[in-house]
């Protein structure tokens, strides 16, 4: 499994926050200058939907 998947749980619980206002996650994005985020939202969809966790889920949700 890679390291991605296992954040620590305030990010975890900052992400769901995020699920209800999402220019808290586009600001997050804008910020992102080294695209780590971008990365991991890439990572989360190529993963099979059965192996995402609740968040990662929720995640591709908002986005999509």
């Amino acid at each position: 499994m890679s390291s991605f998947r296992s954040a620590p749980l305030h990010v975890n619980a900052y992400v769901e926050e995020s699920l209800t206002d999402f220019y808290k996650f586009d600001e997050i994005l804008r910020q992102d200058r080294s695209t780590c985020a971008r990365k991991m939202i890439c990572q989360i969809a190529a993963t099979p939907e059965n192996q995402l966790n609740q968040v990662e889920t929720n995640l591709l949700k908002l986005l999509r």
